[in-house]
């Protein structure tokens, strides 16, 4: 039943899932405690020192950067047709993985990381377009420097640009030297503009250093570990219908789904690495995992058992965000 409803075109539906999404942002029992602090980043602490004096405005914010990015999900999927169709089911599926994984509903810099990531996915689509030597890979690296400066872990996802490099377009050693430039060229200006006001910034790269490896207290409780064994399973049957298909995609939605998988790779081996890195990248995660799981329930034919599954995890997200154990 909720597998129809949710395939369903009507605008109606986008709003439904802004208006849950309030709803379950407030109730406090969405609240649970993150132990890790996050580093000093240079952009964050302009409105971190702002949002620490007000609860309230924290909460806000962070409920606004989540309907912006199910805004965003929903847009990149009507331009490209990812699903092959118009569908609310990625923004479905996004805001559910978010409020399943994430660890507390207030402002967080991975939100600004995840527009971010959702640009840069953007316009390395439109590298795809591009014959000659392309700017987009430029202005896709610009926004990764910028994500970086807002989630210092993201600094991990240069070797995902590349790579979706080398997916989308032959070798061209100008646009491989763009990815270069455009990464640092904003962490330079903005450094400098610290230098040139006399901010200590050498009091920066020994605190990101320190959160590169100090480990972090949490552990996954019961609830959690059925949400996300749940989900593994949700995505291997999603992942098993693309292997199979792929082949009949178009060449541009092909390597699109290729891109998604190195990216979703590449933060799996972030959270992997760094301990300090907790449940906040499941938000990052959510992005390639939402479309991945949006396409098989879009595209199979619709039966008990999608529908079964489809059912199953919103009673599980839903029961387990009241019920932890």
């Amino acid at each position: 039943m909720l597998l129809g409803i949710s395939r369903s075109k009507q605008p109606y539906i986008l709003f439904i899932i802004a208006l849950l999404t309030v709803f379950f942002w407030f109730l406090p029992e969405g609240n649970r405690s993150n132990d890790c602090s996050l580093p000093f980043m240079p952009l964050t602490y302009v409105f971190v020192s702002f949002i620490t004096k007000y609860s309230w405005v924290s909460k806000i914010m962070g409920l606004t950067f989540v309907l912006i990015l199910l805004l965003l999900i929903t847009h990149l999927n009507t331009r490209f047709l990812i699903i092959s169709q118009r569908s609310y089911l990625p923004a479905i599926f996004f805001v559910t993985l978010v409020l399943a994984n994430f660890s507390f509903f207030d402002f967080h810099p991975v939100f600004v990381a995840a527009i971010f990531l959702i640009l840069i996915i953007e316009k390395l689509i439109d590298v795809y377009k591009s014959d000659k030597t392309s700017f987009q890979i430029f202005d896709a690296a610009i926004y990764l420097s910028l994500a970086t400066l807002f989630y210092f872990p993201v600094i991990f996802l240069v070797p995902f640009l590349f790579i979706a490099l080398a997916i989308m377009k032959p070798f061209n050693w100008r646009e491989w030297f763009f990815i270069v430039l455009g990464f640092l060229l904003p962490i330079y200006i903005y450094y400098a503009l610290l230098y040139l006001t006399d901010f200590r910034v050498y009091n920066v790269f020994p605190e990101l250093m320190l959160f590169l490896t100090k480990t972090c207290n949490y552990t996954f409780v019961l609830s959690e570990k059925i949400k996300l064994y749940y989900l593994i399973i949700l995505i291997l049957f999603a992942s098993f219908y693309v292997i199979q298909h792929i082949g009949s995609y178009k060449i541009v939605i092909r390597k699109t789904y290729y891109l998604l998988f190195v990216l979703f790779v590449n933060l799996l081996i972030i959270y992997s690495i760094i301990p300090s890195v907790l449940s906040e990248l499941f938000v990052l995660m959510a992005i390639p995992v939402a479309y991945l799981l949006g396409n098989y329930f879009i595209e199979t034919r619709k039966n008990r058992l999608k529908e079964f599954l489809f059912d199953m995890w919103f009673i599980i997200v839903i029961v387990l965000f009241f019920w932890h154990f």
